[in-house]
């Protein structure tokens, strides 16, 4: 799936397209992983590019641990 995001241009600066894809896949899985929509396996590979032990990092960053 392929999703457009518009944004305004003055906060075109902040992060590459690149980079704020990355994050705003991240961000989403670990919603869903919080909300016990997808697993640790499956919130990974929606991310994709991560290791586990780097996912689960950001979940206890954000103030979420792992279900197991």
């Amino acid at each position: 799936m392929q999703l457009t995001l518009e944004l305004p241009e003055k906060y075109a600066f902040l992060q590459s397209p690149e980079e704020l894809a990355q994050t705003l896949k991240l961000n989403t899985a670990i919603d869903l992983y919080r909300n016990g929509r997808l697993s640790v396996s499956a919130a990974i590979e929606f991310v994709g590019q991560m290791e586990r032990h780097e996912f689960l990092s950001e979940c206890r960053k954000r103030g979420r641990t792992s279900n197991l």
